[in-house]
């Protein structure tokens, strides 16, 4: 029941190295390591003048240990560990210990800070910090942690380090004496990240309540006028992942980030946040709640209120007016959540189940607005992913959006939502006021520009919509669907290999998304690579379930490599989706012009323009790599002419 921390004090022997014999002698100088490697200061690891305060982050090290179950800084080789100490901020001990108090995080963060100056002044200082945390404990005021279903030993394991620390440090503070110092005033927070929150119970049943309380607690910040807000899609790349909080505070260019970690038990939801100034590694809050299942709408919003508050310049609310977008009823709260889980995920089955869930959601609640902003946007995502031509589609999401806006009118979703609905409709003039309306309410809403972007290029006008899509990408600097369409404009403006060298680098963040994989197959067919074209295509076509246009890149691959026998077989069973309503006359039209065969290519592009499908696609056909043999035809020209018309 005793913690006890052994030192041998090779600090000490260094000060006296000229009175030991020259075996025993200890020097610490630069590229010399006395001691282990993994439980150095910053100063002693760079052989700089040590003092008491060595040991105290040494101390820090041995306590995150215990409590974690895992090193703070730890490398394969001794330079990788040095260079952690001195440069890496450790994870959240939360992230691996769910019952760790949060003050017990701030006193171990603080002994592990990286300028003596910033750390505990002296043991005594300690002393009393873990003292009061002892007291606030038992007598209730800090709320106990929740207990795993394995048993109460890590609690008790975390209880007997504060009780073992305790009597260490009354000896230490007799030994060891220093001034106090207090932390400089932090600077104005302006950016902040919100990591995807970690599902305890690790049950797939319940990752749309992490998924979800992230995304809500994202959505409520970017109502903060002041604060730069990294959106879903790039922080949710982050997921499952164990970065250390200051590569991700880099990559994201963000001064702040919030994490958290989630655990339902039957109808009791506990959870636990904090927000961390990235420049500093100080905690400025934290705090742990256990509500009802059916509070989780008011827990997200107190949480973000909280953050909020600790974020604001004093003196001022920095908050848009509040929108009356989000329901009161607990049961629609919880399938709008699962409806955006299932959304998010990008796949025909996705697709089916968020619909289900946005149109129970809307019937527990018919007023609930974003709910039907989910209906919306699923339908319009139905052709892209799920392979559904999209003229019923669209219809069914306007009457949607139209509801959603006669709730809200300052949903910029429901108002990019719209821009594409009349895009689909090839009305161009109601599209971009409805896009410009999007980025009107929200700026920093990077689907309003991605979309735009995509409405711009259907119009021929692509400097305009290249800016667009940069701002887009510099929003959400990790979404593949926008990093495609970055890749897209610069195929449109002729410019390949930096369309190329885009699509490579997007590669690197996630080599499974099939839209990726299928323009890249593309930009390798332009290139003369016809092996790699054919390979990354038929990847592409195995991650997107056969989708018609992966279907149609392989096909086009075959043929650009010479293989005509599985390019026809392609374009026949293409031609046989097109015969049962299954899918667009447009992919015919790349596979015939591959093949060689120009007139059946235009006749494909004509009766999709024709067919009233209100293709999603065939808007962007002057744009598109596989057709760029027709742009001098004057029968393509005048398709596309027709094409810029309005449908209806």
């Amino acid at each position: 029941g005793h913690v006890k921390v052994l030192d041998f004090g090779l600090a000490k022997l260094a000060a006296d190295a000229d009175t030991q014999d020259e075996d025993t002698r200890i020097k610490t100088s630069p590229g010399l390591i006395i001691g282990t490697p993994y439980y150095m200061s910053p100063e002693q690891a760079l052989g700089r003048t040590l003092d008491h305060r060595s040991d105290l982050f040494s101390l820090g090290i041995v306590l995150y240990e215990l409590i974690a179950g895992r090193l703070p800084f730890e490398g394969a080789t001794t330079t990788e560990t040095i260079q952690k100490i001195t440069n890496s901020q450790p994870d959240p001990i939360a992230r691996f210990n769910y019952s760790a108090p949060p003050e017990l995080e701030r006193i171990v963060r603080k002994l592990l800070e990286k300028d003596p100056a910033r750390r505990y002044q002296s043991a005594r200082e300690l002393f009393v910090d873990l003292k009061n945390l002892k007291r606030d404990s038992s007598s209730g005021e800090i709320a106990k942690p929740v207990q795993p279903k394995a048993g109460t030993r890590k609690t008790a394991f975390v209880g007997a380090v504060i009780i073992g620390v305790l009597a260490l440090i009354i000896i230490a503070a007799v030994l060891l004496r220093g001034s106090g110092a207090g932390s400089a005033e932090a600077d104005t927070i302006d950016s902040i990240a919100v990591l995807p929150f970690v599902n305890v119970a690790n049950d797939p049943e319940t990752e749309y309540l992490s998924d979800g309380i992230s995304e809500s607690i994202i959505n409520n910040l970017a109502g903060i006028a002041t604060l730069r807000v990294i959106p879903r899609s790039t922080v949710f790349g982050y997921k499952g992942k164990t970065t250390a909080l200051a590569e991700i505070a880099s990559d994201l260019d963000v001064r702040a980030i919030v994490s958290g970690r989630v655990l339902q038990r039957g109808d009791l939801l506990n959870v636990q946040a904090e927000l961390i100034d990235t420049k500093t590694n100080a905690q400025i809050w934290g705090a742990r709640y256990e509500r009802k299942l059916t509070e989780a709408l008011a827990l997200q919003n107190e949480i973000s209120d909280q953050i909020s508050a600790r974020l604001r310049p004093a003196g001022t609310t920095g908050e848009r007016p509040a929108v009356s977008s989000m329901t009161d009823n607990a049961e629609a709260y919880q399938l709008y959540l699962k409806g955006r889980y299932h959304w998010n995920r990008r796949t025909a089955e996705g697709i089916d189940k968020a619909l289900g869930f946005f149109q129970q959601a809307v019937a527990n609640d018919p007023d609930f607005a974003l709910a039907h902003v989910g209906v919306a946007d699923t339908y319009l995502l139905m052709e892209w992913y799920a392979d559904r031509p999209g003229g019923e589609a669209t219809d069914k999401a306007e009457v949607a959006i139209r509801r959603a806006i006669a709730l809200d009118d300052e949903i910029a979703e429901a108002h990019a939502s719209l821009g594409m609905i009349h895009q689909n409709r090839r009305d161009w003039g109601k599209s971009e006021a409805a896009y410009r309306r999007a980025i009107e309410l929200n700026p920093d809403y990077p689907t309003a520009r991605h979309w735009y972007n995509i409405m711009l290029m259907a119009s021929g006008r692509f400097d305009e919509a290249y800016e667009h899509i940069l701002v887009a990408q510099r929003l959400d600097p990790l979404s593949m669907i926008i990093g495609v369409n970055v890749v897209d404009i610069l195929v449109a403006m002729d410019r390949d290999a930096e369309a190329l060298e885009t699509a490579e680098r997007y590669m690197e963040i996630d080599p499974n998304f099939p839209q990726l994989l299928g323009i890249l197959s593309a930009l390798y067919s332009q290139r003369g690579r016809h092996q790699e074209a054919i390979a990354t295509s038929r990847r592409a076509v195995e991650l997107s379930g056969g989708t018609a246009e992966q279907t149609a890149y392989l096909a086009v691959a075959h043929a650009k490599a010479g293989q005509r026998a599985p390019a026809e077989e392609i374009l026949r069973k293409l031609e046989s989706r097109v015969m049962r309503g299954e899918s667009d006359p447009y992919y015919l039209a790349p596979v015939s012009l591959a093949l060689g065969d120009r007139d059946k290519a235009l006749d494909a592009l004509s009766r999709a323009i024709a067919s009233g499908s209100e293709s999603g696609r065939v808007v962007l056909m002057a744009a598109d790599i596989n057709l760029r043999s027709l742009r001098s035809d004057p029968r393509f020209i005048a398709l596309v002419e027709r094409m810029r018309r309005p449908s209806k």
